[in-house]
């Protein structure tokens, strides 16, 4: 089976978008609507967050990397930061069609780096009438399935890694 590439998704300003939840924020992303969260600098002194960045190879000039065009994530936030905050983001890859009657395989892999209060889903959106609405029900493996950060010898709910 052939693997073709369609998309690199990573955080930054202005592709990913804000919501009171976590449905909402994935509605804000599916439909280009709502707010956009803000960057936030990268403390480098002391060097207390990680650098988030490609492999120098990563690059338009390399035929073997088809996302080399794709800049580096970016750390964002909700500004202002309060203590016990809690944000929601969501960001949506271009939409693609399925003809009615076909069926359409595809893998979609996700790398995340954020603390370890993070919990992260995928879901699959449709376009009806001109809005991008949440399939129901979901595809197998999909549904309810949250990753959620823990452990990976004893995750609370859900799976880590």
């Amino acid at each position: 089976m052939e693997i073709s590439p369609f998309q690199r998704l990573v955080s930054n300003a202005s592709d990913v978008f804000l919501g009171s939840d976590r449905d909402q924020a994935a509605m804000n992303a599916a439909n280009n609507t709502g707010d956009h969260p803000d960057v936030v600098a990268r403390r480098v002194s002391p060097p207390t967050w990680q650098s988030l960045q490609k492999f120098d190879n990563d690059t338009i000039a390399q035929p073997f990397s088809p996302f080399g065009s794709v800049p580096n994530p970016e750390y964002i936030w909700d500004q202002p930061t309060s203590d016990g905050q809690t944000v929601s983001f969501a960001i949506a890859s271009e939409p693609f069609i399925v003809s009615a009657g076909l069926t359409a395989s595809f893998s979609v892999s996700l790398g995340a780096f954020a603390d370890n209060a993070m919990e992260a889903k995928i879901e699959l959106f449709e376009e009806i009438g001109g809005a991008f609405i949440k399939v129901y029900p979901q595809p197998e493996g999909l549904d309810e399935f949250l990753l959620i950060a823990g452990e990976p010898n004893n995750p609370a709910v859900g799976l880590t890694q």
